[in-house]
């Protein structure tokens, strides 16, 4: 890994603690500019994704994930996402990912949400889709 890439690594794992939603949110940003990230930085930003207080920095972490999602450890991390999450935008957002690469795995975990009675419609919806 070039130098520039361990900075931005280490500037990202040290900002994502930060008590400010919006430097948390720049902190996921700055994985967008690794071409393709380590299992260290997959693990902060799945971390990010299922923990952190601020739905945005979820979704934020989600789309950092989103670009990387045809690593079959992140595919099954966004599908694990999936199952858990209780936030309709962050439930939106997983399935608009999976079903963009296409990830089949994911139909049993869709079919949970289309079933479960509270799942909120508009979720549904994007699930049947």
């Amino acid at each position: 890994m070039s130098e520039e890439m361990l900075l931005l690594r280490k500037e990202m794992k040290s900002l994502i603690n930060n008590t400010s939603t919006s430097v948390r949110i720049q902190a996921v940003n700055l994985s967008a500019e690794l071409q393709k990230p380590d299992e260290e930085v997959v693990k902060v930003l799945v971390k990010t994704m299922n923990s952190d207080p601020s739905e945005n920095v979820r979704l934020a972490a989600v789309n950092a994930l989103g670009k990387f999602a045809q690593n079959d450890s992140v595919k099954k991390e966004l599908i694990s996402a999936l199952e858990n999450h209780e936030s309709s935008y962050v439930q939106i957002k997983l399935i608009n990912i999976l079903s963009t690469i296409k990830a089949k795995e994911a139909i049993p975990t869709l079919d949970e949400l289309i079933k479960n009675e509270h799942t909120e419609i508009f979720v549904k919806s994007e699930a049947k889709y």
